[in-house]
This record gives structure tokens, C-alpha cells and sequence, in this order.
């Protein structure tokens, strides 16, 4: 019973960061790790910290549009290349796959819309 007990108290102080802010983080907030990358160990951190959700505001009619047409651009680029992906599920793979595709063939993309 006191194992569970003592997994129970030590697997929620591990998500205490998350009700902390960015700059509220400390390092001992953070999860120090290393992954070895092409033969050289590369130490990295990570931390959850709290949601907060991002108010975009004082955008004029012309800066609306913009990123209105960003996204626009980029939902039809994903679905052109990874037909069950769009611009509301799309992942860093398919990031990644869409760079790569690039990188062997930009032939393969119609460059010719204009989005802005």
C-alpha cells in the first residue's frame, strides 16, 4: 500500500509544472535528458507548463487577411501532398515529410497559386 502511495504523491508533484507559466519555470521544474544523435550525445530539458490560451488583437482588416491567407495556402499544400491531413490535424511529421518531399522534387509542387 505504501508503494502505490508513494507512486501516487511522486506522479503528481511530476505535473506540478504544468500550472506554471514559462518564465515561472525554475530547473528543477525541468526534465533533463540526452539522446545521441549521428554518434554525438546531445543533453536537451523539457517541462509542461500551463495553457494559456493566445488572444490575437489589434490586427488590422490587411493583417487578418494575411494570415487568413497563410493558412489558406498551407491547408492546400498539406491536403494537395497527405490527402488525410489538413491544416486542423496535421502533424511535425508531416512537416518533416513535406520539407523532404520538397527536397527531392519541388517539381512535384504547383508554385503557380498566388495565397498573398
Amino acid at each position: 500500500m505504501l508503494f502505490w502511495l508513494t507512486t501516487i504523491y511522486f506522479s503528481c508533484n511530476y505535473h506540478k509544472t504544468a500550472d506554471k507559466k514559462y518564465n515561472e519555470l525554475n530547473d528543477t521544474d525541468y526534465k533533463h535528458d540526452s539522446d545521441i544523435i549521428e554518434g554525438e550525445t546531445v543533453y536537451f530539458k523539457t517541462a509542461t507548463t500551463k495553457i494559456i490560451p493566445e488572444k490575437i488583437s489589434n490586427l488590422d482588416k490587411e493583417q487578418e487577411l494575411f494570415i487568413k491567407q497563410c493558412l489558406e495556402g498551407a491547408d492546400s499544400l498539406i491536403r494537395t501532398h497527405f490527402p488525410n491531413s489538413n491544416i486542423n490535424n496535421f502533424t511535425t511529421n508531416t512537416l518533416d515529410d513535406l520539407i523532404d518531399l520538397w527536397n527531392s522534387d519541388s517539381t512535384k509542387f504547383n508554385c503557380s497559386k498566388n495565397y498573398l
